[in-house]
């Protein structure tokens, strides 16, 4: 019975776990618990199968916006459940005899594993003694909860630990090819996000406009790089499908879903996104050329190259005076020329369209800079930029003001408070916070802040054209400016907008307003627009105690009284995202976890490229799955050079797991195709 009681412990642990967060769900307790204990079911039959569920439903796991939780998300519901059904599966086949204990990792990884494990959870209680209050199930940037956000990725990675490793021992080729195909199932959907958002709000060719696109990571609330690392992790698993794919039909899907992950990437105008997925291809070419070179078949590869060179430097060419008619009109004349080239010569047919989709995605990005003057004003200002970044990262250095600062942190998710609360930093654009009495408190405006930010409450509404009546019961600290609108809204960049601004005094008893949003009447496109409601106050401090918005005679708002305290708000800040981030992994880690786990995570990830790179020399079935898995790290990382990523906890997650994966492959296998 040894080996059975951590699995069955760590089983009724995570099922407890899952099922106490279900039921506190504020969209719907009873269906939760249901859906909760459906997945926990589905994993213990199919143990494995997490692998691919969960990489395909990271995209769209968090109803965010909808029920209010900042902290806590359906992602963590789903991890649990997979904890829970996958070990009590693991508990009850080692019970029976069906399964052996099997052969542990080697104890360099458990030393890893359980240093980081523990310095993630000294730094959560760092950050949950840090924070004022006591935790709340809708806390958010400033309290207590916060800790808990940024710490979780890596501890859900490690509670998955076991069942990864017995996963890729049994049959890791089988293992990586879930986790692949779980990879694009999750880009398929993520791109189906990203056409709808940018076809509904910014327009599929409008490049001039300075609408970034943001996709399914509600994260990005107050700004960050949730979509920037989620592009760079996923290139590399779709180049593996095109690499991987033999027949026409599927790798033509592949090769569109590869020009969307573009443009998807092109289109959040993020100038170090660009390096992030170009710069770790080079990797598998590289290898193919090495390959290749071995085997006296360079001549075909080098063949292509040439084509594909001449074909973009055409295409540039031609682009500079047409722009982005030229474009489109030069890439169909070279797509009616790869035919021809492949129809009536022996160059087969992945070879013509591997050149082909490498001259789209050449036109792509010539499209876009020659298509609109965003990415070029953003080009333009890059020296400023950088100036101000390095300026960023110096207070947020600053911070580490002691020897114990240094060495253990300031403590998991306490970057952003410290950051605004520090005399001479940039301030918070505004604060929202429920009230033990059932009110909210909102605040403008702090020392410091872009004159045009502001922070406040949002909630999805029925849509309507308007006009919209508000009704407000509110109390006044000092002089307040507090500004009421419903827009066209996707997460961060408002279209059309019904507004109106108020100006409110104290008073001795509680001030009862109502006020009319009418012009303009919101649209009715042909791709339906979310319509947002948001209250925020510009300067000035005040306590809301009840909402109402009206349209059409129907009360559009839920939870206009607060009574379950923030369920359906969600904090949205705009125009201005300074103090949320340090905008880099690496200082985001010392900052928060010290020096000893910013080392650890260096570790983790030198280990886990060594090991790759002895996976790939050993050759066989898993040397391939060895580049791209590199590939996609690296992509991860580069990212992490200019941005933080450990603030968007299901990208974070994902950056996470592909170290570990790496360093629990074996090489047992793929040894004797070496011999062959």
């Amino acid at each position: 019975m040894r080996p059975v009681l951590p699995a069955a412990f760590l089983s009724t642990a995570a099922a407890a776990a899952a099922l106490f967060i279900a039921a506190h769900h504020p969209l719907g307790p009873g269906v939760a618990v249901v859906l909760v204990l459906a997945w926990g079911t589905l994993n213990f039959a199919w143990p494995t199968a997490w692998l691919a569920l969960l990489p395909a439903l990271l995209p769209v796991a968090s109803l965010a916006p909808w029920s209010g939780w900042v902290a806590l998300e359906e992602f963590d519901l789903l991890l649990l459940g997979t904890a829970a059904g996958v070990y009590a599966r693991q508990a009850l086949d080692l019970a029976r005899g069906r399964a052996e204990a099997g052969k542990p990792p080697p104890a360099a990884v458990l030393a890893l594993a359980g240093a980081l494990g523990l310095w993630t959870l000294l730094a959560l209680w760092r950050g949950l003694l840090d924070a004022p209050g006591a935790p709340g199930w809708f806390d958010a940037f400033l309290q207590p909860l916060n800790a808990w956000r940024l710490a979780k990725s890596a501890l859900w990675v490690l509670l998955l630990l076991p069942a990864l490793h017995v996963a890729l021992q049994a049959a890791p080729a089988r293992a990586l090819r879930r986790l692949r195909l779980g990879m694009l199932a999750g880009t398929a959907l993520f791109l189906a996000a990203v056409l709808w958002e940018r076809a509904a709000y910014a327009g599929l060719l409008q490049f001039s406009s300075s609408y970034r696109t943001t996709g399914p990571f509600w994260e990005m609330n107050v700004g960050g790089a949730g979509i920037d690392a989620y592009v760079a992790l996923a290139m590399p698993f779709t180049a593996w499908a095109l690499w991987r794919l033999r027949r026409p039909l599927p790798w033509c899907l592949a090769a569109l879903m590869a020009v969307a992950l573009i443009y998807a990437a092109l289109t959040t105008f993020s100038r170090g996104v660009y390096g992030a997925v170009a710069l770790p291809l080079l990797l598998p070419l590289a290898w193919r050329a090495l390959s290749r070179l071995r085997q006296g078949r360079l001549r075909g590869l080098l063949q292509a190259g040439a084509l594909t060179v001449v074909a973009v430097l055409l295409l540039v060419t031609v682009s500079e005076e047409l722009e982005l008619t030229g474009v489109a009109v030069t890439l169909a004349l070279w797509l009616l020329a790869a035919l021809a080239v492949w129809r009536f010569t022996r160059i087969g047919w992945r070879a013509a369209a591997g050149v082909t989709l490498a001259v789209t995605l050449v036109a792509e990005v010539v499209a876009v800079f020659s298509g609109g003057s965003f990415m070029r004003e953003r080009l333009n200002a890059s020296g400023m930029d950088l100036q101000a970044r390095l300026e960023h990262w110096g207070r947020g250095l600053a911070l580490l003001r002691s020897d114990a600062d240094l060495a253990l942190g300031l403590g998991a998710g306490r970057l952003p408070a410290r950051y605004a609360g520090t005399a001479g930093h940039p301030g918070f654009s505004g604060t929202a916070r429920w009230e033990p009495d059932g009110s909210v408190r909102l605040t403008g405006r702090q020392p410091g802040a872009h004159p045009r930010g502001y922070y406040g409450l949002a909630q999805r509404v029925a849509v309507h054209p308007g006009p919209h009546r508000v009704e407000l019961r509110l109390r006044a600290e000092v002089p307040s400016w507090v500004m009421l609108k419903v827009c066209e809204s996707w997460l961060l960049y408002d279209l059309r907008c019904q507004l109106r601004q108020l100006r409110v005094v104290p008073g001795p008893v509680d001030a009862r307003l109502t006020t009319v949003l009418r012009f303009p009447p919101l649209s009715s496109p042909p791709l339906p627009r979310m319509h947002v409601f948001m209250v925020a106050v510009r300067t000035g401090a005040l306590r809301v105690d009840e909402m109402r918005l009206y349209a059409g005679g129907e009360q559009l708002l839920r939870n206009g009284d607060f009574s379950d305290g923030l369920a359906h708000w969600w904090p949205t800040a705009q125009e201005y995202y300074t103090p949320w981030h340090i905008d880099n992994l690496y200082l985001e880690l010392l900052i928060e976890r010290g020096v000893p786990g910013l080392a650890l995570f260096l570790a983790l990830v030198a280990a886990a490229l060594w090991r790759l790179a002895r996976v790939v020399r050993a050759g066989g079935e898993l040397a391939e799955s060895g580049v791209f898995l590199g590939a996609a790290l690296c992509g991860g990382l580069l990212v992490g050079l200019i941005s933080g990523v450990m603030d968007m906890p299901r990208v974070a997650w994902l950056l996470w797991l592909l170290p570990w994966t790496a360093l629990l492959l074996p090489l047992e296998e793929a040894a004797p195709s070496r011999k062959a």
